[in-house]
């Protein structure tokens, strides 16, 4: 099989995969709360009603992205063996031997 076939034989299962089979009834995604931060800028006030979420120590933060990661392992856990799959096949066409990264060399890459 030439090379990256299987990959696009597996991406190609993928875009066939019903909706249907995610979790129709899962609950809903985490809504992060809305807190104005004014900032003016150049003359400009400007509103940020997310500005909070920069503050990553803030245990309020922490929490709310550890709920959207709890959301979104809920919402792919049926992707799990897609993913492993194409991990798997990704691995198969890379040379685990290099040890650098590619150089240009005139017009060559």
């Amino acid at each position: 099989m030439p090379p990256f076939s299987r990959l696009f034989a597996t991406l190609g299962v993928v875009a066939l995969m019903p909706l249907a089979a995610q979790t129709p009834n899962a609950s809903a995604p985490p809504v992060a709360p809305v807190k104005e931060h004014r900032e003016v800028r150049h003359g400009e006030t400007v509103i940020d009603n997310y500005f909070w979420l920069r503050e990553k120590t803030d245990p309020e933060v922490v929490r709310y992205l550890e709920a959207e990661d709890a959301y979104t392992e809920a919402q792919t856990r049926s992707l799990k063996p897609f993913q492993e799959a194409l991990y798997t096949e990704m691995l198969s066409h890379i040379q685990q031997t290099d040890m650098g990264v590619p150089v240009r060399r005139g017009a060559y890459l």
